[in-house]
């Protein structure tokens, strides 16, 4: 279909390991209803969508150094 676009969301997920919560890994599913069932096959507990990342660093406090080591999960 010409036009039709497909976003597939973010979902957060959580777990319990030696009784503590734990984050999960992120689950990509085009709907809440999917990752529901998705993070149920696999034990997780389904947290929320990711909808914002928040920037809780002010740029000029980060170097290139630190830029150039940082990891994205």
């Amino acid at each position: 279909i010409i036009g039709l676009q497909i976003i597939i969301k973010i979902y957060i997920t959580s777990h319990i390991k030696d009784g503590c919560l734990c984050e999960g890994p992120i689950i990509h599913a085009y709907s809440y209803e999917s990752a529901e069932l998705i993070a149920k096959n696999n034990g997780l507990n389904l947290e929320g969508e990711l909808q914002n990342i928040l920037q809780d660093i002010v740029d000029d406090v980060l170097t290139e150094e630190d830029l150039k080591n940082r990891v994205l999960h």
